[in-house]
């Protein structure tokens, strides 16, 4: 499958787009299975776990990794990178994070994120935003901040201080303008790398706020990570060193 002419034009005009990609059977599945990966998160030692999200559950869990592996997935990301992609990425939100305002390709070199919403999101929950056409104006890349690794989260104040700079200046110079992401489940947003966005904060704080982020980069981009795989989309992949799957972050250079 394809993204139509239309919802293409609409992601290199704003820089991003949203598309249907479950149907509600499909997410009360992966909420299901999602329950079971949380617990099992808690009892394995994983190291490098992280406090507001799982990081990678592909690399232990098959049902994270076929919705990484899925095939319109892998198009879509191609067909706005215009060209070959590798899957890198799996992250699972619980809950809505507040992360400060980023743009993935500083993590991810040019790439391709899949937001994909199993509940209901909206600003009650804690939805993201995102400032239209910001992807048209500054990137900050870690080597322009003198950032060796930013897979390193030691360097996130930093690089939050940065990108707070450069939002106001758009929004003042450049007049551009923050749109909420608001989503029936089942639904995703597709989002340019280079687009700034953020987590709002959760206002009901009760409320769960399920989500499965997928990261598609070029197969020509920068990879450092010796343990971390570059997946096919035929599920091989390729890695430098030693796939380690108890390490949930190898952000190792």
């Amino acid at each position: 499958m394809k993204l139509t002419n239309a919802e293409v034009n609409q992601f290199r005009k704003i820089g991003y787009i949203s598309k249907l990609i479950f149907k509600d059977s499909e997410c009360e599945f992966y909420k299901n299975n999602f329950e079971k990966v949380t617990k099992i998160c808690s009892k394995i030692p994983f190291e490098n776990k992280s406090s507001d999200r799982i990081m990678n559950p592909h690399f232990f869990d098959e049902t994270s990794k076929k919705i990484l592996l899925n095939s319109n997935l892998f198009n879509y990301a191609k067909q706005l990178l215009n060209c070959e992609v590798y899957a890198v990425q799996t992250m699972f939100f619980e809950r809505g994070s507040e992360q400060t305002f980023h743009q993935d390709d500083f993590y991810l070199n040019n790439t391709i994120g899949i937001w994909i919403a199993l509940d209901d999101v909206n600003e009650l929950n804690g939805s993201i935003c995102v400032q239209m056409e910001s992807q048209k104006y500054d990137v900050i890349y870690p080597e322009t901040i003198g950032i060796n690794n930013p897979q390193d989260l030691k360097n996130e104040e930093t690089y939050a201080d940065i990108m707070n700079s450069v939002y106001v200046h758009n929004k003042k110079n450049n007049e551009l303008k923050d749109k909420i992401v608001k989503l029936k489940k089942g639904y995703a947003v597709i989002l340019d790398g280079r687009l700034i966005h953020w987590g709002l904060p959760v206002i009901d704080k009760e409320k769960k706020r399920r989500v499965i982020v997928n990261h598609y980069i070029d197969a020509k981009s920068k990879w450092p990570y010796i343990n971390w795989p570059k997946y096919c989309s035929n599920g091989d992949y390729k890695v430098q060193n030693n796939f380690d799957k108890m390490n949930l972050h190898p952000n190792k250079i």
